[in-house]
């Protein structure tokens, strides 16, 4: 194949939204936009929002009717217009009472149920999305940073489901229904009520938004930095221990809490703020209320029950427009925390993944010719590089530290798609490939293992979770894991918990080789396999590779010579080019 260019998405660090399959720039997408993002997560759950606006509406209705009913029944009363009217307002009052006590219980079932509904929708094609993130991806990212959107960020997006969309449908059905009731009394003082209400739910949230949202912004910032310093000073313990830096981690931790302790008081700042006008206002456009339905009533337009009736409902019918009005501080946690969610849903990965391309059975050879990759232009990784990879082969790859080696291997993974050349594996573009049929036939083992939680047995089956006991014993005894094994309480059963450190670097090396050895992979990478093993058991372990080769293919990266010596090729990372090496069977 000719040499050609290929497009690439690969990228600096960065983070969530630099780069996205869409237009939208999250991180600095307005309010408006976000919304209606999060909308399109409920279209499967359009008929509990549906159920839960009703029930809410009703509920609110029942209690400004409660209010209403008892100043009539009060007036009535006073009026002399008869025991019966005055006790049937009563119990009417009562009755509504309680049916607002059922229909507010209803509204919140309806409400969490979708709300819980869509936060599981949205968590499955985060993690999604995550996999088709890993690993080049993914490595960009701050742990703390990830932590922070699995976790706070999306369940704060309870909030807009649970308690923004049904509010802000309810307040405008219940303001349309009491400011025309109010109007059937008055036109005037019906015109007054709905000025009211606009002023309360857009106004006074259109001017606090801005800062609400900067102030929101700046904290979940601090939250994702404080959780990947946290994380880091976990992992990092035993050294910070070791040169006696308890102090300085402290001062550091401290100095980033401090930070999200101001980002807060300025957030709550905001939120108290608004709270505060709108209870002003509130109190002032009831006086307002209570004062022009007074001076109707003097004047003979409306009755005495009539301005009692219409300046009680219009002074509970505040409830459901506050919870709008209050969105505009109290929601921007929730949409800068979307705007993060969203940013890493839309992520691009570093290669698109081939779901129907062709399928491989077995290996059969890899070859690069003139291949280039570069993170950025300005500094390319590889330049021209020519490989070959047979069946059957046991390769050796050396380098530098930093040359590429690592990349290299990505690139033979396809974690990342090369910029320049051609890379096939069985005579075919490696682009071209079905890319879990690519998975299938290589597989790579790291110098850093990831033990999970749970037992070793399950940790082994990870690579291949219907091998059998006897392939299981033989991925054990080819890796040199046995005398692990033996010192477990429980041997192969024995239960890992995450973060515990039970297992040494070397040990946790073993037991990534063992999965590698477990897989159907028939094309083996390995990338500093044995780096944190001694001499002795670095040459165990390689002398069972090449024991138990088999018809497999195998690629070593080493800095150790002592590990290379067993490989049957070996080429060297220079510059870019793989230059080919002589063994000692060559000379």
């Amino acid at each position: 194949m000719s040499s050609e260019k290929i497009e690439t998405t690969a990228e600096g660090v960065g983070s969530f939204g630099s780069s996205s399959n869409s237009d939208t720039d999250w991180a600095a997408a307005g309010s408006y936009t976000v919304m209606r993002r999060l909308l399109r997560q409920v279209r499967d759950w359009t008929m509990l929002e549906v159920r839960a606006i009703a029930t809410g509406t009703l509920g609110h209705l029942c209690a400004v009717a409660t209010v209403g009913l008892s100043i009539a029944a009060f007036a009535s009363a006073a009026q002399n217009a008869g025991t019966a009217t005055v006790v049937t307002l009563m119990i009417l009052a009562a009755l509504c009472a309680v049916a607002r006590g059922y229909f507010a219980y209803r509204e919140q079932l309806h409400n969490h149920n979708m709300a819980f509904s869509v936060l599981r929708d949205i968590r499955s094609r985060v993690f999604a999305k995550m996999r088709r993130l890993a690993p080049a991806k993914l490595q960009e990212k701050g742990k703390g940073d990830l932590v922070t959107v699995l976790t706070e960020d999306i369940e704060l997006l309870e909030i807009f489901y649970a308690h923004t969309l049904s509010p802000f449908a309810i307040a405008v059905i219940c303001t349309l229904v009491v400011d025309g009731y109010i109007a059937s009394l008055n036109w005037g003082l019906g015109l007054l009520a709905l000025l009211g209400h606009l002023v309360i739910a857009a106004l006074v949230p259109a001017l606090t938004a801005r800062s609400a949202r900067r102030a929101s912004s700046v904290e979940r910032k601090e939250q994702a930095a404080l959780h990947s310093t946290l994380l880091e000073y976990v992992e990092a313990k035993r050294d910070i221990v070791r040169f006696n830096a308890q102090q300085h981690s402290l001062g550091i931790i401290e100095n980033e809490e401090s930070r999200l302790a101001d980002a807060r008081r300025k957030r709550e700042k905001s939120s108290t703020l608004n709270s505060t006008i709108d209870e002003l206002l509130i109190l002032g456009l009831s006086t307002l209320m209570a004062g022009c339905a007074a001076a109707l009533a003097f004047s003979g337009t409306l009755s005495a029950a009539g301005a009692l009736v219409a300046f009680g409902v219009y002074a509970s019918s505040f409830a459901p427009v506050l919870a709008v009005a209050r969105l505009g501080t109290g929601l921007q946690p929730t949409l800068a925390s979307a705007r993060r969610v969203f940013s890493l849903m839309e992520e691009t990965p570093a290669v698109t993944e081939n779901a129907d391309g062709t399928r491989l059975d077995g290996f059969t050879g890899l070859t690069a010719r003139e291949m280039d990759f570069a993170y950025n232009a300005s500094e390319p990784v590889l330049r021209n590089a020519n490989l070959d990879i047979a069946a059957g082969d046991f390769l050796g790859i050396e380098g530098r530290n930093g040359a590429g080696k690592t990349t290299l291997l990505n690139l033979l993974m396809r974690f990342r798609d090369r910029t320049a050349g051609s890379l096939e594996i069985n005579g075919t573009d490696i682009a071209r490939v079905n890319t879990a049929s690519l998975r299938d036939t290589e597989t790579l083992a790291l110098q850093d293992t990831f033990i999970f939680d749970g037992t070793l047995r399950e940790n082994l089956l990870v690579a291949k979770p219907s091998a059998t006991d006897e392939e299981v014993a033989n991925a054990i005894e080819q890796s040199e894991i046995s005398d692990v094994i033996a010192e477990l309480p429980d041997g192969l059963e024995h239960h890992f918990t995450a973060g515990k450190e039970e297992l040494s670097d070397g040990e946790r090396q073993r037991i990534g080789i063992a999965r590698a050895l477990l897989s159907d992979a028939s094309l083996l990478l390995f990338d500093e396999p044995t780096s944190n093993m001694d001499a002795l058991l670095e040459g165990r372990i390689m002398q069972a590779l090449v024991k138990h080769q088999q018809n497999r293919t195998m690629v070593l990266v080493s800095h150790r010579q002592a590990a290379l010596a067993y490989t049957r090729r070996r080429v060297e990372l220079e510059e870019g080019t793989l230059v080919e090496k002589k063994t000692d069977a060559d000379r």
